[in-house]
């Protein structure tokens, strides 16, 4: 992928503060314009099946909650949700990369 996923901005999904909020939402746009994108081009199994069956929108939306100040939520719930995105991006970005190299993010 021309512009990764998981960069310097993503990382700062896991810290505290403002700009952990607006990495998260920054971060949770991207990965539904790359969802609409294969939709588009490959149909929505595609997109299901590269981008975990909506998991990894799931898991940023719980650190955005968290950031926000979602009652029951924890450090450690923030920590789980980041890392589990964190590695389902990854493998994404994996396939895109070897199974999308034609369409353009």
């Amino acid at each position: 992928m021309n512009n990764p996923i998981v960069d310097h901005g993503w990382a700062k999904i896991s810290e505290t503060g403002s700009s952990a909020l607006a990495a998260a939402k920054a971060k949770l746009s991207v990965v539904e314009a790359i969802e609409e994108r294969i939709s588009q081009s490959e149909g929505i199994e595609a997109a299901n099946n590269i981008l975990a069956q909506g998991a990894i929108k799931q898991a940023l939306k719980r650190c955005i909650e968290f950031h926000e100040g979602a009652p029951g939520l924890t450090i450690l719930d923030l920590y789980i949700n980041y890392g589990f995105a964190t590695q389902k991006a990854l493998a994404a970005e994996r396939a895109i990369e070897l199974e999308l190299d034609d369409i353009e993010f």
